[in-house]
């Protein structure tokens, strides 16, 4: 369950990467990308995806098998991760 936690914490930074990378890519037109920038962008276009989708599945499958209560989990983090989830695979 500890797993489960700190799992759903870090996709959400990786998620908060992916949000601030896609933002300064639309806003940003420079060729020169700080190295802050270049952090966020691996971290979040390639890291975020693959973990959302596996740690929400997890998430989904112990709440379904009752392994784990939502009183256990951070929720609003699960709801956060499927909502940008979500954007992650649309855009």
């Amino acid at each position: 369950m500890r797993l489960v936690k700190f799992l759903l914490k870090f996709v959400f930074i990786c998620n908060l990467c992916y949000l601030a990378g896609w933002l300064l890519r639309m806003t940003e037109q420079s060729g020169d990308l700080s190295p802050v920038f270049k952090h966020m962008v691996v971290l979040g276009y390639l890291v975020a995806l693959p973990a959302n989708i596996i740690t929400s599945l997890l998430a989904i499958i112990l709440l379904l098998a009752r392994k784990v209560s939502w009183a256990e989990l951070p929720g609003y983090l699960l709801i956060l991760n499927l909502i940008i989830l979500i954007v992650q695979i649309l855009v």
